[in-house]
């Protein structure tokens, strides 16, 4: 499944508010731009519930930044913990100090702890089902599944984040202060206090373990004879999700062809949504079930996934086609840009 935030609808969401507009719009492309996506959302998802974020996570990303009555209260209540001075928080540009801290947690967590994170989630998920308790009212309680994930937090990633930013304080300030678009005034110890009380600092490790949750889930109701036998109709395609779609296009080639086919794990993928190997050749995929022409970053995203995996062939499958300019980097860089059929036909020739 692939999370994506359309960013001209954020625009357009909160174009009544440049400051804010502008603090969405640079958030994320930042995020993008140094390889903090998706981390920057973890605490994003936690924030407005997991269900809604995976659901719509353009949706979900544009009301964290229009809850300000939220927002309000949650300044108000740390502010007294911590006995500080009252401070004028600005509204408008949405930037207190458990944001910024948020913001540089996730360049850390981003550095020191992704590569593993998606493997401890899958251990932790088998134990979920003991941690999950049903009351004599038929309600259900994930108490102690939240306190488990709390520690495998506290034990495992949370020295290491606290240690990167240590002793990279000014390259993690620096991008926080890029995100902010101004020299916002915090040092280091009030990232230490930030850090002593943290009630969402288990946030990442909650994101992934929601995330795969969601996608077993998805591959349980995708069928079999869905898999094994494609949709006919145009139709049944305009319904699926890019993960769906995904999973559909790896299971024609494996049906259809001899080559094999896998979705990858989603974040930390390099550009791949599918590596496709046979005898004698090796492919990466992005696959892009867009209803509008795919545009240059798609073709970037599967030359640099070629370079990472070192595969003979980079390809884009989009069948609502390209624009002019990605056609143009297409073929300056040796991209296939293809359709799902077109791709279908050139695996099947290379596989006799």
């Amino acid at each position: 499944m692939e999370i994506e935030i359309d960013i001209d609808r954020v625009s357009a969401a909160l174009s009544h508010s440049k400051a804010l507009k502008d603090l969405a719009v640079r958030y994320h492309e930042l995020s993008i731009r140094d390889g903090i996506f998706p981390w920057n959302l973890a605490y994003v998802a936690q924030k407005s519930s997991y269900d809604l974020f995976f659901d719509d996570p353009t949706g979900a990303y544009i009301d964290f930044f229009l809850d300000r009555k939220a927002f309000n209260l949650e300044v108000s209540r740390h502010t007294k913990m911590f006995g500080l001075r009252s401070y004028t928080v600005n509204v408008e540009k949405y930037i207190d100090f458990i944001l910024f801290a948020k913001i540089l947690q996730s360049y850390a967590f981003a550095r020191v702890w992704s590569d593993r994170v998606f493997k401890d989630a899958e251990v932790l998920l088998n134990d979920k089902s003991n941690l999950v308790e049903i009351d004599e009212f038929g309600d259900k309680s994930e108490a102690r599944w939240k306190r488990r994930l709390l520690k495998y937090a506290n034990s495992k990633y949370r020295v290491l984040v606290e240690k990167y930013v240590s002793d990279n304080f000014f390259e993690v300030l620096d991008f926080g202060r890029s995100v902010v678009g101004e020299r916002y005034d915090y040092s280091l110890s009030c990232f230490d206090k930030e850090m002593a009380y943290d009630p969402f600092f288990s946030c990442w490790i909650e994101f992934v373990c929601e995330w795969i949750e969601l996608k077993r889930c998805d591959d349980e109701t995708l069928h079999e004879d869905f898999l094994a036998n494609p949709p006919e109709h145009e139709n049944m395609l305009d319904i699926m999700s890019g993960w769906e779609f995904e999973k559909y296009l790896a299971a024609r080639i494996n049906n259809e062809t001899t080559m094999h086919a896998e979705v990858t794990k989603g974040s930390g993928d390099q550009g791949a949504d599918l590596i496709v190997k046979g005898i004698g050749l090796s492919a990466v995929i992005q696959a892009k079930h867009y209803s509008s022409k795919v545009g240059n970053k798609a073709v970037q995203e599967a030359f640099s996934a070629r370079q990472y995996y070192g595969t003979g062939l980079a390809i884009v499958v989009a069948n609502a086609g390209y624009t002019k300019s990605a056609w143009q980097l297409a073929e300056k860089t040796g991209v296939l840009a293809m359709t799902e059929a077109s791709i279908l036909d050139l695996l099947k020739v290379l596989s006799r």
